[in-house]
């Protein structure tokens, strides 16, 4: 319940704040080398999606949009069970160990693939 709880009222701040005119949380990878992590652009995709900016969301960061659905569905399967549920959601793909080889291997090629200074492989790197 504590989880739900941060999780609303982090979003809530975020809603209010334009991480595109303030530094949140600058990351420290990019600031040092220049290089994209994964991570880069997922503040301003969330703020985005919050403001209803889905294509701008996916220009900041394509991976953590196309996991969020995966990532709602598995918070909801943990939520079923902790209410007293004795069995999660059908299909919980992170319980296989499969899954984790096959994320490792996409979040590996989208770092790789964001950080390459051709087109169309640019359109990856968030603006700064």
């Amino acid at each position: 319940m504590v989880v739900i709880v941060v999780a609303a009222g982090s979003l809530a701040a975020l809603y209010c704040c334009d991480p595109c005119s303030h530094t949140l949380l600058p990351c420290p990878l990019h600031a040092a080398t220049g290089i994209h992590c994964d991570g880069c652009g997922i503040i301003r995709a969330t703020y985005a999606l919050l403001h209803g900016r889905f294509l701008d969301a996916i220009h900041f960061n394509a991976l953590w949009v196309a996991s969020i659905p995966l990532l709602l569905y598995t918070a909801m399967s943990g939520i079923w069970v902790s209410f007293g549920r004795h069995r999660p959601l059908p299909w919980n793909p992170v319980r296989y160990s499969w899954f984790w080889s096959i994320a490792t291997v996409i979040v590996v090629l989208f770092f790789l693939l964001r950080n390459l200074p051709w087109y169309p492989m640019i359109l990856l790197a968030p603006p700064n």
